[in-house]
Parts: structure tokens; sequence; C-alpha cells
């Protein structure tokens, strides 16, 4: 959401954007989690309860990251993560938005964008490839690459596959 409000704010230097797993419109984002969530046996309710707790670590495990054990590098933005800040922008969990984001929506904007435009998500991706797509769609010019077997993290899931795809996008 970042780059691209900059970019459409006059941002000037970019000639080439990459958007991984984006999150462009938190009213898509919310959607889809919970398509996927319908697909799990989740119990959903007290934040702070441990079936929630274990519920989240089953969800991230399938759409966030798919690796067992996770990379030394997420479990560090994990632990690192500013927690009041994610709580006050987006909510509780990846699938409970509450926070200040829920009503962006930058989708009527994306025809905007006038730079090459590469977007990439994982098959299970929490930015799923059919909304992946769609936003591709709306950026004149854009590309897209779908990891398959992958996540959220698919750069992390299979970084040799997504480094040789931004490569090649930006040469």
């Amino acid at each position: 959401m970042l780059a691209v409000q900059a970019l459409l704010a006059g941002a000037k230097g970019i000639e080439r954007l990459v958007l991984s797993a984006p999150c462009l419109s938190a009213p898509r984002w919310i959607a889809d989690q919970r398509a996927w969530l319908a697909q799990m046996p989740l119990a959903l309710g007290d934040y702070e309860a441990a079936p929630y707790q274990e519920a989240m670590n089953l969800y991230y495990r399938k759409h966030l990251c798919r690796l067992d054990p996770w990379p030394d590098s997420l479990q560090r933005t994990f632990a690192g993560l500013g927690m009041q800040v994610y709580l006050t922008l987006w909510g509780p969990s990846e699938f409970t938005c509450t926070g200040r984001l829920r009503e962006v929506d930058l989708t009527p904007r994306l025809s905007q964008i006038k730079v090459p435009t590469l977007l990439t998500c994982g098959r299970f991706d929490e930015a799923t490839p059919r909304t992946v797509e769609d936003f591709c769609r709306l950026i004149p010019g854009a590309r897209m690459h779908i990891f398959e077997e992958a996540s959220h993290n698919h750069h992390l899931e299979q970084s040799q596959a997504y480094l040789a795809a931004v490569r090649e996008f930006l040469l």
C-alpha cells in the first residue's frame, strides 16, 4: 500500500515496481481471508484465548509461511513486530481487521500506475492469486507471477525462483 500510495502521490525516480503479495484493498484482503478461513476448522472468538491463538498459528502455517521451521529472518520479524502499531492499523490477526486500514482501497487508482509493474504471490497466499490477478488487470501493462506450493512469504519459500522472476523483470 505504501509503495503504491507514494507512486500515486508523485514520488520521483521510480522506474519499475515489484508488488510482492500486495494488500492494495483492505476489503478484498478481508474477504480473501474469510474465504481461506471457511476452508479451515478454526475456532474464532476471544483474541487472547488459546483456541484463537492455535487457529491463528494453523492459518499462518498454511497461508503466511509453509516452511517448517520458519526461517530465522521471519522469526526475527515476528519477534520485533511493533504490536501496538499492528493492532492500531490492522487488528489482532491477518484475518481479523479492526484497525484504521480496514477501509483502505487503492483499486480505483491502480490504472494511474504508469511504470512497468510485476505482481507476485503464492498459490496459498493471503494475497490470493485471484485478487492479485484482478490488481494486475487494473495496472496498464502489468505482469504477474504465481509461485506454486507457496504462501505469503513466497520470497522465502522459493527464494531462488523469486529472485529469478524479479531479476528477469528488472532487466
